[in-house]
């Protein structure tokens, strides 16, 4: 049987709290939050695909405010066109997204 205690992963270096949203609602037992940011995580992961790496990590530090971003090799007009329309999608998506991964208070009786 293959298995494994953990990963890295590439994402939580630009958007920690999507991982960290899924793995608590994994660990509470809300299979229907989790599913629901891994469909979020599962777009996020169609866009970074389409760059060269880093590229789209680094896109969305530089969205976030973290850093600029200037990639080291030229992209062609072709993903200079794409990576404007990731950021557009970015900037629309990140601030619903954030929204569902922040931890809800717990109610107590």
């Amino acid at each position: 049987a293959a298995g494994a205690n953990g990963g890295i992963s590439g994402v939580a270096s630009a958007l920690p709290e999507l991982p960290v949203a899924i793995y608590r609602a994994v660990k509470s037992g809300d299979m229907r939050t989790a599913s629901a940011l891994s469909t979020e995580l599962d777009q996020l992961l169609s866009w970074i695909e389409k760059f060269p790496p880093m590229a789209a990590l680094k896109q969305i530090a530089q969205v976030r405010r973290w850093l600029p971003f200037t990639p080291a090799v030229p992209l062609d007009k072709t993903s200079q066109a794409e990576l404007r329309h990731f950021t557009k999608w970015l900037e629309e998506w990140l601030p619903a997204t954030l929204a569902a991964c922040s931890p809800r208070p717990s109610v107590r009786s």
